[in-house]
């Protein structure tokens, strides 16, 4: 082989090798994710019915939530596991939140939650629901 044609295929191997590694970039978040998911999907709750189109999470981009579920009993869980209201300033700040509210929560219940979010500056919450008509006695306007 030719020293030329030797540094011909060096330079096409480092720049398949590069492409390589700009399209297969590691993922390290979705296996927290994925496990995270599954332990939400372990707390059963009945999601308030908005009447709108659509499915929980549609829409979303970005960096995936950070996932609070209220109970109707006040119980608060953050990836499965109960969280005291005191404990809400250890949720990963460089990620969006999203509220599970159980239907039929006491409205002082989610209050409480969104004032202590406000108190550590975290005014941005989305609100998950299930798609359907809405409970009964809610007007749609």
């Amino acid at each position: 082989m030719e020293p030329h044609t030797a540094t011909n295929f060096i330079d096409v191997i480092l720049v398949t090798f590069l492409l390589w590694l700009a399209v297969s970039r590691p993922d390290t978040d979705s296996d927290a994710t994925n496990r995270e998911r599954q332990e939400i999907a372990s707390i059963p709750v009945e999601l308030v019915s908005a009447g709108v189109g659509g499915s929980e999470g549609e829409g979303r981009s970005g960096p995936a939530p950070t996932i609070l579920t209220l109970t109707r009993t006040g119980a608060l869980f953050h990836g499965g596991k109960p969280i005291e209201l005191s404990a809400l300033d250890r949720l990963p700040a460089d990620r969006p939140l999203a509220l599970r509210a159980e239907a039929g929560v006491p409205y002082d219940d989610v209050v409480r939650l969104l004032v202590a979010l406000k108190r550590q500056h975290r005014q941005e919450v989305t609100l998950d629901v299930r798609d359907g008509p809405p409970a009964s006695g809610v007007e749609r306007r």
